[in-house]
């Protein structure tokens, strides 16, 4: 990228007031270790970050802003509210079951929910 590399952009996006939660993907043309395990090493600690975040907010029953829902989360989860299946949510949108589930996860936890069933009642 000109001008800033990826680990900057992640800086600069983590640093943000409301950034919490945005989902990060790294692509890249270095097929360097170093670079990959330096990228992931990012993206796990804004994750671990983004979970303090939510547990806090557990133990303070105090409101939180919550991030909002990324287009893609919230097609997922209308989905879902539908009632199907990963693998049927996966076929609909053309990706993966593995992604759908990461996806709902995502959703699970900004919306402080655990399952499809308290999904259906949004």
């Amino acid at each position: 990228m000109p001008g800033m590399d990826g680990y900057e952009t992640l800086r600069k996006i983590s640093a943000l007031d409301n950034a919490a939660g945005i989902p990060v993907m790294f692509l890249t043309g270095m097929n360097e270790t170093t670079a990959e395990l330096r990228g992931l090493e990012l993206r796990l600690k804004q994750g671990r970050e983004l979970a303090a975040l939510y547990r806090d907010r557990r133990k303070r029953k105090k409101p939180l802003t919550i991030p909002p829902l990324t287009p893609w989360e919230r097609k997922i989860a209308l989905l879902a509210q539908k009632r199907l299946t990963g693998a049927e949510i996966a076929g609909e949108i053309g990706t993966t079951e593995g992604t759908i589930r990461t996806a709902l996860g995502s959703v699970y936890m900004k919306l402080d929910i655990h399952s499809k069933r308290e999904l259906a009642g949004f």
